[in-house]
């Protein structure tokens, strides 16, 4: 494999929301297996299998390998929570979600 151009891969995609009056649709669809944390590739979406997005959108692959604690109670205001993973990196505007408040890492 040319480690410069990496297998072409088709993955179905479904249409979530949006599109209409000019918004952005969004698209999802499950991430190809064989890739490794800290991978990234180009996506592009077809819908008929010839004619493809100029945008070759870049998306980067992680691992997540687990957290600490396991349990809580825990609020993440006083305490920290460890999370263990390859392929995280600053520009992927990570956020953590706990009792439904956003909150970015300390560190990556």
């Amino acid at each position: 494999m040319d480690e410069n151009k990496p297998p072409v891969r088709f993955m179905p995609a479904y249409f979530i929301t949006g599109g209409a009056n000019g918004t952005k649709g969004i698209m999802k669809c499950a991430s190809p297996s064989g890739w490794n944390g800290g991978d990234v590739t180009k996506v592009d979406l077809t819908f008929n299998g010839v004619d493809y997005t100029d945008a070759s959108y870049q998306f980067s692959f992680y691992s997540y390998y687990g957290s600490f604690p396991k349990s809580g109670p825990f609020d993440g205001l006083t305490q920290y929570i460890q999370v263990r993973g390859k392929g995280f990196a600053d520009e992927m505007n990570i956020l953590c979600v706990l009792n439904g408040n956003e909150m970015a890492p300390i560190s990556i």
